[in-house]
């Protein structure tokens, strides 16, 4: 269980780490303040200048970046299948 926890701490921060941080794709940065940095939609929205609802397309876009490198460290890792996790947590990220 420990070395399944390490995967699960790796993979997560190498997919944080991964994601696109550019000026019109700042999806690490959206990640890392609603996530890591507590702050709310609105907070982050404000800080880009982005209405509700750019923010919030932006905001499921980086998700959707993320999971996608999630899973592919996780497929990637050979003791954690991507199945065990599944059935074990459920749906590993939603907006």
């Amino acid at each position: 269980k420990i070395r399944r926890a390490d995967t699960l701490v790796y993979c997560t921060g190498k997919a944080f780490s991964d994601c696109q941080n550019k000026t019109k794709k700042p999806y690490k940065t959206i990640l890392v303040d609603c996530y890591l940095n507590d702050m709310t939609n609105l907070k982050v929205a404000k800080k880009f200048g982005y209405s509700r609802s750019r923010f919030g397309t932006l905001k499921q876009d980086a998700l959707a970046e993320f999971t996608q490198r999630f899973k592919l460290l996780i497929q990637n890792q050979s003791s954690v299948h991507w199945c065990e996790l599944k059935k074990q947590y459920g749906k590993v990220a939603r907006g």
